[in-house]
């Protein structure tokens, strides 16, 4: 070496491997191994210590129990650390929860929290998720709420309300035990009354033939290599087909579209696998009345999955927003059932099942909130004059919403929270500068609400951004 770099000006430096601390990439492994949710065993395979052999090679691998008690557990302290400290930036909050089942089928109760910082930045966390020990009764689920916020330090007087799905259990876990405004996940209202639609009635019987279709060309591996081949001999995207399960939000939609795209290469591989020795029993297709029903099906469910799919990819899917859309929804199958479209007898029944079904939940999702709903749907620029309702319950919801915005103004100004800072008048940390006349003349709240009323709303359709971004943009 001393010979090259003398006598031939070999620059050996850039062969070196950069000098690196253990520490560190230890740590970076373990995040690794977390974020990807890799087994810890992983660090033990020969390839894995072949490539930091090559990479580092003074660097001794820590053991898998190295990682599992040590590394990972002071990677826990530390997030742990962080989200404490940002749960606490967060003066007031509304909690999600909701039952889940693995695929060894034990069950959990998650619990998630959701906020705006002083910054109007918005947070979600998840706080727990907690195996279901005992039978989910109200009792028990709110107790697992209860101990997931006192782990995160968030007293109760810090949580606005509560969203889950339409349970029973859920709801007595709320209202009942926790004594806080119960919120229905529009997500589950939508597909609950889809799911219960295709199953429930005349159209059941297509839905169970479209789904026989579908995990006969899935699961028998010579039909399923037959469906390709027609696939493709018939210019046709080469896709399989999807099956329908009730707990997977949007599935029947998706199985029905796949079907419907597929339909002529279904008729050829049908008739060509009935000429060939199958074990499993060949299904029938379905009848030309049966197929313009499973179209006219995805013309009634696509808005309704639309309608949920805009909300989950809102950055904040407000009360406001749910209260648009799902009017807009109700509204639109109205529509849909009284007008002459010409759908058969199969696609009327499943539309009116679902509006029925719809308009149920509607009254439930408007009536365990109080004023909340007025309020927040106020305080959303998108939805803030109610123009999805009609003129007497926009007027009437309009004033419920002012009269409650008053009294928070009332609440905040006598008992304001230790954290948030106050300029001269009690409304200017909720409402846009440009709204406020000068102290001197008026503080006055009403004419603050007032004013704030009378600016422009904005797009309802913007995702760009949530209505935190409007209101950080516009506050004093």
């Amino acid at each position: 070496m001393y010979h090259l770099e003398k006598e031939h000006k070999v620059d050996f430096s850039k062969y070196c491997v950069a000098d690196f601390n253990p520490e560190e990439l230890t740590r970076r492994i373990a995040l690794v191994l977390a974020e990807d949710c890799l087994p810890f065993n992983v660090v033990a395979s020969t390839a894995f210590k072949d490539l930091l052999a090559y990479i580092a090679p003074t660097y001794i691998v820590p053991s898998p129990q190295t990682f599992s008690s040590f590394v990972c557990t002071n990677l826990v302290n530390e997030k742990k650390a962080i989200i404490a400290q940002q749960l606490s930036s967060i003066p007031y909050m509304s909690l999600s929860s909701d039952g889940w089942t693995s695929i060894g089928s034990y069950s959990y109760i998650l619990t998630a929290a959701h906020g705006l910082d002083l910054e109007f930045v918005f947070h979600t966390f998840l706080l727990d998720v907690q195996p279901v020990l005992e039978s989910e009764t109200g009792q028990y689920i709110a107790h697992t709420i209860s101990n997931a916020c006192a782990t995160w330090g968030i007293d109760n007087d810090r949580i606005v309300g509560v969203v889950t799905d339409g349970a029973a259990n859920m709801k007595c876990a709320v209202t009942q035990y926790l004594h806080k405004p119960w919120f229905y996940c529009l997500a589950h209202v939508y597909n609950r009354s889809i799911s219960l639609a295709l199953h429930q009635t005349s159209f059941a019987d297509i839905l169970a033939k479209a789904q026989a279709l579908s995990n006969f060309f899935r699961s028998c591996s010579g039909p399923k290599r037959v469906f390709e081949e027609q696939q493709e001999l018939l210019g046709l995207a080469i896709k399989s087909l999807k099956l329908e399960t009730p707990t997977r939000w949007g599935s029947g939609l998706k199985m029905l579209r796949r079907l419907l795209g597929s339909r002529a290469a279904i008729a050829t591989s049908l008739i060509l696998v009935q000429q060939q020795r199958v074990r499993s029993s060949v299904p029938n297709d379905l009848t030309p009345e049966q197929w313009k029903a499973v179209e006219e099906a995805i013309e009634v469910l696509q808005p309704l999955n639309d309608a949920y799919k805009y909300l989950s990819q809102r950055t904040t899917a407000t009360l406001g927003a749910a209260y648009a859309m799902l009017k807009f929804s109700l509204d639109e199958l109205n529509c849909i059932e009284s007008a002459e479209h010409g759908y058969q007898p199969v696609t009327c029944d499943l539309i009116r099942a679902i509006f029925d079904d719809l308009q149920k939940r509607f009254t439930d999702f408007c009536g365990h909130t109080g004023d909340l709903l007025a309020l927040a749907t106020f305080l959303d620029p998108a939805t803030k004059d109610f123009f999805f309702l009609e003129d007497d319950a926009r007027v009437r919801e309009l004033d419920n919403a002012i009269a409650a915005c008053k009294r928070q103004l009332a609440c905040i100004e006598n008992n304001p929270p230790a954290q948030v800072v106050y300029h001269n008048s009690k409304a200017r940390k909720i409402f846009p500068a440009e709204m406020f006349i000068s102290v001197a003349e008026s503080s006055s709240a009403e004419i603050e609400l007032e004013r704030y009323r009378l600016l422009s709303r904005r797009c309802f359709e913007e995702k760009v951004s949530g209505p935190e971004v409007w209101w950080r943009a516009h506050r004093h």
